[in-house]
Formats: structure tokens, sequence, C-alpha cells
């Protein structure tokens, strides 16, 4: 089967993570002498890391979730927050000094995205999870079986 055959077929299965790393992998593949089983392995990966791409391009789409924008971005004059206070926990000095930040709203599906995006150079796994790093610990030694 001839390469425009083998790349309209991957389109007409609307397999297009394949067809778009098809070159790249066929070209990897003759240099480095790989088996059938490799080919058809990297082919699949690369249609499954699409599709995962796209579901979460399309999932961004209909939450209509806001661009990422930085502090200094941000026009503050016209809102009920207090820009002081966000500025200092956009500087993250409360994880130097082991201190715990509590986050009051409406629900939220993912508490660990909102956590994450106040500072995302620092950010400790802690941060993320429920609790801080003693609950953490404490819930970590009640599961441990007796004995």
């Amino acid at each position: 089967m001839e390469r425009s055959q083998v790349l309209d077929a991957m389109g007409q299965l609307k397999l297009y993570g394949m067809k778009a790393a098809y070159d790249e992998i066929i070209a990897t593949a003759g240099k480095r002498q790989h088996e059938p089983q490799k080919i058809v392995g990297d082919l699949l990966h690369a249609e499954i890391s699409e599709k995962q791409a796209r579901s979460i391009k399309y999932q961004m789409t209909i939450a209509k979730v806001p661009l990422a924008k930085e502090i200094d971005e941000f026009e503050f004059a016209d809102t009920p927050v207090n820009e002081t206070l966000v500025r200092d926990l956009a500087g993250g000095d409360f994880l130097e000094h082991q201190r715990n930040v509590v986050l009051i709203g409406g629900t939220v599906p993912s508490r660990g995205r909102h956590c994450a995006s106040l500072h995302p150079q620092r950010r400790p796994r802690s941060v993320l999870q429920r609790g801080g790093p003693d609950e953490q610990a404490r819930r970590r030694s009640s599961r441990r079986p007796a004995g």
C-alpha cells in the first residue's frame, strides 16, 4: 500500500493522531529496524495521545474557563476582591511559613486546580491535596494495619 493510500485510509477512519505521526514513526522505524508490533504500538500511542489532547481541548472549550492572566493584568478596581491579600497569596509566602490557605467560594470540581493557580512555580504536592501535611501524615498512619 502506498504512503498516500495509507494516509487517506487513516483520514477516512478519523485516525488523525496516527496520520500526523505516520511519517516520523515510519522514518524512525526504518532507521532502527523496529518490529511491526513496535510500529503499530507507536502509531496507537500517537492516536491515543491526540484523542486525549482533543478531549481536553473540547472540555476546556465547553467549560468556558477564562484565559489565564498574570496578577498584574487583573483589574481589582471594579471587584470586591482584596488586592493586597491576593498579591500576598500569589507570592506564595504562606508556603515558606508553612501556613494553610482556605479558599471559600462556590462549588468547584477541582480545588487543586485553583490552589495550583495561586503560584504555579511554588506548589508543593501537599498544597494540592486535601488538608495540610500533618493531616495527611495522620491519615496515612491511621490506614496502616495494626501489628
